[in-house]
């Protein structure tokens, strides 16, 4: 049986003393003569409301510290400049699992990602590991993204521009978000390996223009539902792959690669 509270506990007692103190004197008569108006049956009654009224403002202000403890959701505080954008729902996602960060409420959704924002993106989606040591780029002049990179190359995730160089700073693709992802997931084509050549290399207009080291990651991509158009969640005919990949796009398609792999 579970058990009843204190506060269920002494409140049921004051009800009992009441109950037994009508008794008294609606039946016995007892206490009719001592309590002809009702003196003793309320001041009991006073007793028991100024003792609900104390447990129902101890009650309110706990209520009151517990919402103030509880953290808001990054959901709850949601950007100001995503309201009705065509990624919505995936960047409101992307900040739930605290994956994605604003500037001052904006998320700027339309803006480009830089490479150091993507590979601390997918570092933060795999739970922020501790690298093994540090990254063997020689440009990395900036803390917050050093254990990332330096995670994502141990794991073959990430793949520098130049010998000794990972361009943190330089805008990411959006077949270079495709390749990396097909690589996080480990590089292992499907049925999409038969369907290029037979329907992806026509149905797309610009299927030529994907580098070819990119080519399998963007099909894989297409076949899990992972890849998005430029400014719509469905790639339709055109798949932009060496255009800047943007905030909202990257949005989309982590989400997405999470949403299959998890």
């Amino acid at each position: 049986m579970k058990k009843q509270s204190k506060y269920f506990v002494k409140s049921k007692f004051f009800v009992a003393i009441l109950g037994t103190v009508r008794y008294y004197i609606n039946k016995t008569g007892f206490f009719y003569g001592w309590d002809r108006y009702g003196i003793l049956f309320n001041a009991v009654q006073e007793m028991r409301d100024e003792y609900l009224r104390k447990l129902t403002s101890t009650i309110m202000a706990a209520a009151l510290l517990l919402a103030c403890l509880v953290p808001v959701s990054a959901a709850d505080a949601s950007f100001k400049d995503v309201s009705g954008h065509w990624a919505e729902e995936f960047i409101l996602q992307a900040c739930e699992r605290s994956l994605v960060q604003g500037y001052n409420g904006l998320y700027r959704p339309d803006d480009t990602m830089t490479r150091a924002e993507l590979v601390t993106v997918l570092w933060r989606a795999s739970g922020e590991p501790e690298p093994k040591g540090t990254a063997s780029f020689t440009d990395l002049t900036q803390d917050w993204y050093k254990k990332a990179v330096a995670w994502a190359e141990e794991n073959a995730v990430v793949n520098g521009v130049a010998p000794g160089k990972f361009n943190p700073n330089g805008n990411v693709t959006r077949e270079q978000v495709a390749a990396i992802l097909f690589r996080l997931a480990g590089s292992t084509s499907g049925d999409e390996a038969m369907w290029g050549p037979l329907s992806y290399d026509s149905y797309y207009t610009d299927a030529d223009k994907i580098s070819s080291y990119a080519k399998a990651a963007v099909y894989w991509c297409i076949y899990n539902y992972i890849y998005c158009g430029e400014a719509s969640v469905a790639e339709g005919d055109t798949l932009a792959p060496k255009a800047d990949a943007t905030r909202g796009q990257i949005a989309t398609m982590v989400v997405r690669y999470l949403d299959r792999n998890n």
